[in-house]
């Protein structure tokens, strides 16, 4: 935690499957009570992002990816990876440490938006992974693309808070 309340510098890992369209829904910190609002972040368009801001780069095309959000808030600062490779640095200055959209709760829904509109998808998931801070560069193509070995843990000077695999 880079300073504020709240979880505020992190990194969540998906091994899913990509239908092509659609719209899913990657995680949910601001409304962790389902109250009618929207999620945190999606898989939209083939793109990452939420509201107003969106990948430049824009490669999640149908099929199995490993999909990377790494933020660090104090930095005002979240990194979007696809497959190892680095898509976009996003920087929102207004945000702040306990950004209301990107800080965790204690709570955090995975696949969930708040108003329950933008799951228009079927999405098949084989591993999500969370890490503790905000993984670098040279950390993050490390992981490379979806395996069936799931998300690899053993990435220096990093730790896994929490894996699922299915």
């Amino acid at each position: 935690n880079g300073g504020g309340t709240l979880v505020n510098q992190y990194t969540i890992i998906y091994d899913l499957y990509w239908p092509g369209s659609g719209i899913i829904p990657l995680f949910n910190c601001q409304n962790t009570n389902n109250a009618p609002n929207d999620g945190s972040l999606f898989l939209q368009g083939n793109a990452i992002g939420q509201g107003t801001y969106t990948m430049t780069h824009t490669n999640v095309s149908a099929g199995w990816h490993r999909i990377a959000v790494s933020v660090d808030l104090s930095q005002s600062l979240v990194t979007k990876w696809v497959d190892g490779v680095k898509a976009q640095d996003w920087v929102a200055s207004a945000d702040g440490l306990d950004a209301a959209r990107r800080a965790w709760q204690p709570l955090v829904l995975l696949f969930a938006d708040g108003d329950g509109d933008d799951h228009s998808q079927t999405t098949y998931v084989s591993s999500v992974q969370v890490r503790n801070g905000k993984l670098g560069d040279a950390q993050m193509v490390l992981l490379g693309g979806p395996s069936a070995s799931k998300i690899p843990q053993g990435i220096p000077d990093t730790s896994v808070t929490g894996q699922w695999d299915f």
